[in-house]
């Protein structure tokens, strides 16, 4: 029985540090780590707040500066816009009809952010995607490409996307949005918690409480007769000290 509790104890043990894990969000198969977007994208008004607001959010959790700041512009080039508007060109594709700014350039990724309901959304769109492919197989470097939790996505430019290594990341946070990876692992970290606490407590070894010694002094019962004896003894003793007093 205490092996089986045992098992059970390390068993909730090993599962609480898995829902702690889920709970830290730093463990997805992207260059982020993870599964959602740190903070809230803007999904009305303004289409430039709202494509400002899925690259600040990817900035920040990317921990890279934005490729689209006058500082940094490193571009996917064409044959005929070799330099026009770049700082430097990561590579020169032949199908690209100008250059393409991706959002983010990392060391070995690149990413793109697409705060929009559907993806792509116009052909415009598309064509820039698809040079961003183009030129990620060329530098062989995967390509990430960013979207909203509940973003509709062509199965064609998933499947482009993809053959770089990369993916497609269903990852900006909308208003409203609950993780239900989040939600089970926390109910999981609570539940298995409480049940290894448990175990813990059916293993833990039962003492019965000590009953305390009784003193041993020299009035116990099996003492009274000696005592008695020399109380006797020095009776006597007195006696016959008084009366040999008065026979003197």
């Amino acid at each position: 029985m205490k092996r089986l509790t045992r098992a059970l104890f390390l068993s909730h043990v090993v599962l609480a540090v898995l829902c702690a894990v889920l709970l830290l969000d730093i463990t997805a198969p992207n260059p982020t780590g993870r599964r959602s977007s740190s903070e809230v994208v803007v999904t009305r008004g303004d289409s430039n707040v709202i494509g400002d607001s899925g690259e600040s959010a990817l900035a920040t959790d990317l921990n890279l500066p934005n490729n689209n700041a006058r500082e940094q512009r490193q571009c996917i080039c064409s044959r005929s816009y070799r330099r026009s508007g770049c700082n430097s060109c990561l590579v020169t594709i032949p199908t690209a009809s100008q250059f393409r700014l991706p959002d983010f350039v990392g060391k070995d990724f690149l990413a793109e952010s697409k705060n929009s309901l559907v993806v792509p959304d116009n052909y415009e769109q598309l064509h820039q995607l698809q040079d961003y492919v183009y030129g990620a197989l060329a530098l062989k470097r995967p390509l990430w490409v960013y979207v909203r939790i509940d973003t509709q996505v062509t199965q064609e430019l998933t499947l482009l996307v993809e053959a770089t290594g990369g993916g497609i990341v269903h990852y900006f946070r909308t208003p409203g949005y609950v993780d239900p990876v989040e939600t089970a692992a926390l109910v999981g970290l609570v539940s298995s918690g409480f049940a290894s606490m448990t175990c813990l407590v059916l293993v833990m070894p039962h003492r019965s409480p000590r009953r305390p010694k009784t003193p041993t002094t020299k009035w116990q019962a099996n003492n009274i007769p000696d005592v008695l004896e020399r109380a006797k003894q020095k009776a006597q003793a007195t006696i016959d000290k008084e009366d040999s007093r008065h026979k003197l």
